[in-house]
């Protein structure tokens, strides 16, 4: 799994507020979701969720790391339009000339 993939799956994960319901919205398996959350845990060297039986939230790290993330992929799902030129925007100047009545 790349990084990019890793901090998708890490956002829904949070979002999600579970493990199971984030594996359910991806239609992966849930201990899959759980191991790829794990080693990218182990990759950065922090733990990003407190887990207990009933409930998930973010560590501080994990806080930080989610802000961050975001940031990352709107920037990288912009360069991707961007690349593909299908960014909408005008660029450029625009020349309007119209008869005189």
């Amino acid at each position: 799994m790349d990084r990019l993939d890793a901090m998708r799956l890490f956002m829904r994960v949070s979002d999600a507020g579970s493990f199971s319901r984030a594996a359910a919205d991806l239609d992966m398996d849930q201990p899959t979701v759980s191991r790829r959350i794990q080693d990218l845990e182990h990759q950065l060297g922090a733990e990003l969720f407190h887990r207990t039986t009933r409930s998930l939230s973010l560590t501080e790290a994990g806080t930080k790391f989610y802000a961050r993330a975001r940031d990352i992929l709107a920037d990288f799902e912009e360069a991707e339009l961007e690349a593909r030129g299908l960014d909408n925007e005008p660029v450029g100047m625009l020349r309007i000339s119209a008869p005189g009545s």
